[in-house]
């Protein structure tokens, strides 16, 4: 009885331990399983954040490729409004006008006044057709003689309403295009004053000089001595 038990337990002993067994290599397959699972899927991973960075340096080297082509229109377009705003500018095309100058009835010259501001003084019947006048093109520039200034009915073709100091805007610079300093008129050729305020005043005038103001929007400065736009 004694060797029967002892090998009934030698013979269970074994079969526990090769269910032991058993039982290791199946953990062992499974942790090899998930082991594998886990790197399967971490490289999905890593190639759909490789395909999802492409696809937005795609889009970005799209986005730079539109842009970068609609500054070169812009700037072809801007160049080209330059250009032909340049050029009635040296066949000095009363459109392209920075200002204007008028006679008054006292025979005084009068100005720059602005072409909307001319215009608008036009149409609301403030200047004549024969009100002799001339435009500048330069800031700043040499101020025109009386002598050489014309009626506006000379100037302008018919209808005169229609015609009549219409101007080009100037196209706008590059937005990182420097801005010009605006000229300060010289007045080292000032005359002396003589005491006599008429005198003084029509001296001042002739000089492009000016003093007084005056309420553009009650007409032009017939009785005023004119001041820059």
């Amino acid at each position: 009885m004694f060797g029967s038990g002892m090998f009934q337990a030698l013979q269970k002993k074994q079969k526990d331990t090769s269910k032991e067994k058993e039982n290791a290599a199946d953990r062992l397959e499974a942790s090899r399983r998930r082991a594998a699972a886990e790197v399967a899927a971490g490289r999905e991973k890593l190639r759909a954040q490789r395909e999802a960075r492409e696809r937005v340096a795609a889009a970005t080297e799209q986005a730079l490729r539109e842009e970068r082509e609609r500054q070169a229109a812009e700037e072809k377009a801007r160049n080209a409004a330059l250009e032909e705003y340049a050029s009635l500018v040296r066949k000095r095309d009363p459109r392209a006008a920075s200002g204007w100058y008028y006679v008054d009835d006292a025979g005084a010259r009068q100005g720059p006044f602005a072409s909307t501001k001319m215009r608008a003084w036009f149409v609301d019947g403030h200047l004549s057709h024969d009100l002799r006048v001339a435009p500048v093109f330069e800031e700043g520039g040499k101020l025109p003689g009386t002598d050489i200034m014309q009626r506006i009915d000379e100037i302008f073709d018919e209808p005169l309403l229609t015609s009549a100091f219409r101007s080009v805007a100037r196209p706008r610079p590059p937005p990182n295009a420097e801005k010009p300093k605006p000229s300060k008129r010289k007045r080292d050729d000032a005359p002396k004053p003589t005491g006599d305020w008429l005198k003084d005043s029509l001296a001042r005038q002739k000089k492009g000089i000016h003093h007084l103001r005056h309420d553009r929007n009650q007409g032009p400065a017939m009785l005023f001595e004119s001041h820059e736009a």
